[in-house]
């Protein structure tokens, strides 16, 4: 398998559910800067991060830990 790509945000919002336990936990507050359309790109986050295997509903998957585990490594 390729080196699995994610952008800041998926990065971030993959840190909290992984943390937290599932999305409601998640703060809100991170999105409002977006406006009206918050919501919306929190979503988008999420099925993104779906899409990649590394979401099943609101559980990181074990490709989502070992990508977390990637991203906590010291890069050479």
């Amino acid at each position: 398998m390729g080196k699995q790509v994610v952008t800041a945000r998926q990065a971030e919002l993959l840190r909290d559910v992984a943390r937290d336990g599932g999305f409601d936990f998640l703060d809100p507050a991170d999105y409002w800067s977006s406006g009206a359309l918050g919501f919306r790109n929190r979503e988008r986050v999420i099925e993104a991060l779906q899409r990649k295997g590394l979401l099943d509903g609101d559980k990181v998957t074990e490709m989502g830990l070992r990508v977390l585990a990637a991203l906590s490594e010291p890069q050479a």
